[in-house]
């Protein structure tokens, strides 16, 4: 998913369906595969995940790795929010 800015922090939910809300940061990863969510709308909410649910947080957005009900399914629609690292560094506001 292009942003056009290095992701901090990255939260992806299913609109289509019901389904895991995976936030994802840069301080429980610091360096990719991005594989230790927070999920907001479960009880167990602190988790590490391995294969289809990791993603990699890229300078310019983020990637899935794989394909599971989190994200990235064919068939279903995701909306997300992210928001920057960086978020001035590079600002072209007056």
């Amino acid at each position: 998913m292009y942003t056009g800015f290095r992701p901090a922090f990255v939260i992806i939910k299913p609109y289509t369906d019901t389904g895991e809300w995976p936030m994802y940061d840069n301080k429980r990863n610091p360096t990719n595969v991005t594989n230790k969510v927070v999920r907001a709308n479960a009880n167990n909410a602190e988790s590490t995940e391995s294969g289809n649910a990791e993603i990699d947080m890229v300078s310019n957005g983020f990637k899935p790795r794989g394909v599971s009900g989190w994200q990235n399914t064919n068939g279903r629609g995701y909306i997300y929010m992210a928001f920057a690292e960086t978020p001035f560094k590079y600002s072209n506001a007056r």
